[in-house]
């Protein structure tokens, strides 16, 4: 009777569970998967914008030290403005030089199709510009609309003495990532008011006399 009684309780044991046992467990597992991979999924995006940020935080540096140690010594900077591809230009020339180096003309613009990119070329003519190179291909600054242009000229006179260049840029990798931006007026040390590239007499938003002329905009 009791060897009887043993089978029973075997059998009973090795039964397995039910159909509404195995849904109510597949039903807790779905849910500590979802929780897990929304987990995953906010992590993968914080890491993300963290790289966006250190990549496009590094070109913003990269292009202000560049900008701080050119401008300080340019002795003249042109005004800003479109060449005919749509990209948006800016040029000034460096007069002061170190161990008998030749004169620089620097360029930099921002293209329609949103790079922003520095050439530079020897002596006031800007000849035999280099190539371009490319600092970034994701700058968001709109070309068209007047607040979002990347750079604004500041002429020298009475009320400051000296020509100032303030540059405002935003960058990211794409339209839907975070990036990094840029706003900082530079003071060229080595302008005055007789700077020849002062004057618009003509108002029409380029400087009379230019520097850098053999530079261009495309």
């Amino acid at each position: 009777m009791d060897r009887h009684n043993d089978e029973r309780g075997l059998l009973r044991g090795d039964s397995g569970v039910t159909l509404t046992e195995l849904l109510v467990a597949l039903g807790v597992f779905t849910a500590v998967i979802a929780v897990f991979m929304a987990g995953v999924v906010t992590m993968t995006k914080n890491t993300a914008r963290a790289v966006s940020v250190s990549d496009t935080g590094s070109v913003v540096r990269t292009v202000f030290q560049r900008m701080d140690k050119e401008v300080r010594y340019a002795s003249s900077i042109n005004r800003p403005g479109k060449g005919p591809s749509g990209a948006y230009y800016v040029e000034y020339l460096i007069q002061v030089v170190e161990g008998g180096k030749p004169q620089r003309c620097i360029q930099w613009r921002v293209t329609a199709d949103r790079k922003l990119q520095r050439r530079e070329a020897t002596g006031p003519s800007g000849s035999g510009a280099t190539g371009w190179y490319t600092f970034s291909d994701g700058v968001r600054n709109d070309l068209n609309v007047p607040a979002q242009l990347p750079f604004r000229f500041s002429p020298a006179d009475n009320v400051y003495a000296n020509q100032r260049l303030k540059v405002v840029l935003e960058v990211a990798p794409n339209a839907s990532q975070t990036g990094s931006g840029l706003e900082t007026e530079f003071v060229a040390r080595n302008t005055s008011s007789s700077s020849t590239t002062n004057a618009d007499l003509d108002d029409d938003g380029r400087s009379d006399i230019m520097t850098c002329t053999g530079m261009g905009r495309d």
